[in-house]
């Protein structure tokens, strides 16, 4: 993360919401600071997905898979390693988050980090921002994983500490 050489990622959010990392929740240590420095991005593209969900988790707007499906394969041949996907009140319910995952791994992406699992947060923006980060990462720390393990001799375990200090094995980790 400090040397940003993560996975070339992509952000998928719900329609409409395409520049909700950039834009945050807008705190700024100076509140009136012409020159607003922020850093860039983690993730390389957005997509759009064309779908909504309210805020008791009822499908408003079913998702369109012939538009999510075009935008994935264009996605992925332009190169993107991993998917962040992060839509609206999929703490409440993640149906679509889960058809876009399904769609994902259907063209080719081997990483899919879904906002409901990783941090099943009610406000999106820490959910996105998590999302976006795990995605990010994941592919680098599971590449260096895999080099340790293929390492080690024959029976060895691998565990991984996570940030709560409990140990994983290497397919558990995130």
């Amino acid at each position: 993360l400090l040397t940003r050489r993560g996975a070339k990622t992509v952000f998928a959010v719900t329609a409409g919401f395409q520049d909700l990392l950039e834009i945050g929740e807008q705190d700024r240590p100076n509140l009136f600071e012409l020159t607003i420095r922020k850093t860039r991005p983690l993730y390389h593209s957005v997509i759009e997905i064309p779908e909504r969900v309210a805020a008791d988790g009822a499908v408003l707007r079913p998702i369109d898979i012939t538009a999510t499906t075009a935008a994935l394969r264009q996605a992925k041949s332009s190169g993107a390693e991993s998917i962040a996907i992060c839509l609206l009140h999929s703490f409440r319910n993640d149906i679509h988050e889960r058809a876009v995952a399904a769609i994902a791994h259907d063209v080719g992406f081997a990483e899919v980090s879904l906002s409901s699992v990783v941090s099943p947060l009610i406000k999106i923006v820490p959910r996105a921002e998590t999302t976006v980060l795990d995605a990010y990462l994941n592919p680098v720390i599971r590449s260096y994983a895999d080099e340790i393990l293929r390492r080690l001799s024959a029976g060895s375990r691998l565990q991984l500490m996570t940030s709560h200090g409990g140990l994983v094995s290497r397919d558990r980790f995130t």
